[in-house]
């Protein structure tokens, strides 16, 4: 009998404690329940991280090889234009031969060089591209008179002298020596210095045929730039 009443107590006490602590019963699981979401959310953050960080890393490379083959294409377009330039130069130091004396067959235009300098605008930086550009131009507009009619008329010696400081404006950055192109002015000094170069018998002091013509070119063009 005492037994079965102990027993009674005893049961009766579980169910107490029971209903007593039922807030702390119940809230344990939810406790348990917040830490398990807590750190997966942290593992799962952490985990995230690292897939952004390779992310990152690989546009970092991605970049770099991208960069990287940009430079080469840009160094490979340079590569060309040494002698391509000289081309240009020769083709208009012969033309303004041709032009003066007619002593010389008269030259093809250089149609290689030309393309050899459209190639590599599309590789170099803007200001650099544009003064290339203009050197095409420059070209085109040549072969475009020489279709039209037969031959250069006018001013033609003045655009050999602007078709030669063109191309020889550009030699120190086709060598490498400068990263981008430095733009000159091509006024009466500069024309002047050109024709020397081109001719070095023939001064431009002198009576010369043609000497005249071009000094008046010079001096008008000149004028218009200012």
């Amino acid at each position: 009998m005492n037994e079965a009443l102990e027993g009674g107590q005893v049961y009766a006490g579980f169910w107490q404690a029971v209903y007593d602590f039922q807030t702390l019963i119940i809230g344990v699981p939810a406790v348990l329940v917040g830490v398990a979401t807590v750190l997966a959310a942290y593992f799962t953050i952490r985990r995230m991280g690292r897939q952004i960080a390779m992310q990152g890393s690989q546009i970092e490379v991605d970049q770099s090889r991208h960069d990287d083959a940009k430079r080469s294409a840009a160094w490979q377009a340079r590569a060309g234009l040494p002698h391509a330039l000289s081309d240009i130069c020769e083709f208009a130091t012969n033309y303004l031969k041709f032009v003066r004396d007619g002593k010389v067959d008269r030259p093809d235009p250089p149609e290689e060089a030309t393309r050899i300098v459209i190639r590599a605008i599309g590789h170099l930086e803007p200001r650099s591209a544009k003064t290339l550009w203009e050197l095409a131009n420059e070209i085109q507009t040549f072969r475009a008179r020489l279709d039209a009619e037969g031959g250069l008329r006018g001013d033609d010696q003045y655009f050999c002298l602007a078709l030669y400081f063109l191309a020889e404006n550009i030699f120190e950055f086709a060598r490498g020596q400068t990263e981008i192109v430095r733009r000159k002015s091509f006024g009466r000094e500069e024309a002047e210095r050109v024709y020397h170069v081109m001719l070095p018998d023939a001064p431009l002091d002198s009576d010369a045929a043609g000497n005249r013509d071009l000094r008046e070119a010079i001096e008008r063009f000149d004028a218009s730039r200012q």
